[in-house]
């Protein structure tokens, strides 16, 4: 049995897919049945990837100080109840989170 879904999106969005589709010699409704059978069997949802490269950069910069610093005995370790427990004083204004660099 068929069912219809109604979405709204962008209109430029919607004539890129169908441009995008008829090239690969579907319709947009094989696209969007596609992902809808994976993501109803579990497969990871891909919200935006549209990350530059230098964030990505950025990211793994970031990743490699933490390591470091972890390693050099500058982080301290939680336990997930610690973390939640930091995070709620932060919150509460009790605490102090690290400022967010740029």
């Amino acid at each position: 049995m068929d069912a219809t879904i109604t979405i709204r999106t962008n209109k430029n969005i919607k004539q890129a897919a169908q441009a995008r589709a008829e090239q690969l010699g579907l319709s947009l409704s094989d696209v969007i049945n596609n992902a809808l059978r994976r993501f109803a069997k579990g497969d990871k949802v891909v919200y935006d990837d549209d990350y530059s490269e230098e964030y990505i950069a950025e990211l793994l910069k970031a990743s490699d100080e933490a390591d470091r610093d972890y390693k050099a005995g500058k982080l301290k370790p939680y336990t997930p109840d610690e973390f939640l427990r930091h995070l709620d004083d932060i919150i509460d204004g009790k605490g102090q989170a690290r400022p967010k660099r740029r």
